[in-house]
């Protein structure tokens, strides 16, 4: 762990009693760090869980549109893409910051925050998975059947 000391006084009264050190930890061991981490796991549990809804939107209303001669191609990446793409977008840009504090090599904290948004998005993806009974990527207006979850 990375600390940096800072110098304070004690005061006791009007005279200064001693100066201390007192540790401050900075970087990945930061408070909050670990908080948003889990939160990040919840936000792309639902980004995921979002994405596969989208699909299955596609898929069960793709009978109506081909009787009323159309298609739904396209409407799960319409709607389900752009929102897991932003829910990456906004933990890097929350998860960098706070990570990159207090460390010689910037790139070392991004990659610490990569990592985390990367393992976040994973286990938001075996979730979805799991949610979505593995037809997570299956689903659309091309798909075979119909998925009930």
């Amino acid at each position: 762990m990375k600390t940096m000391f800072r110098w304070s006084s004690q005061h006791d009264g009007h005279r200064s009693v001693a100066r201390c050190r007192t540790r401050v930890a900075v970087g990945w061991r930061c408070s909050g760090v670990l908080a948003l981490c889990c939160r990040g796991r919840v936000r792309d549990g639902a980004a995921w869980f979002w994405f596969g809804l989208s699909y299955f939107e596609e898929q069960t209303e793709q009978g109506k549109a081909v009787m009323a001669g159309t298609t739904e191609a396209g409407f799960g990446a319409l709607l389900g893409v752009p929102p897991l793409v932003v829910a990456h977008i906004i933990g890097l840009g929350i998860l960098c910051p706070i990570v990159m504090t207090g460390r010689r090599r910037l790139a070392n904290g991004a990659m610490f925050a990569v990592i985390a948004v990367a393992a976040a998005s994973l286990i938001g993806l075996v979730v979805g998975e799991i949610v979505w009974q593995g037809q997570l990527f299956m689903m659309g207006a091309g798909a075979a059947g119909h998925v009930v979850p």
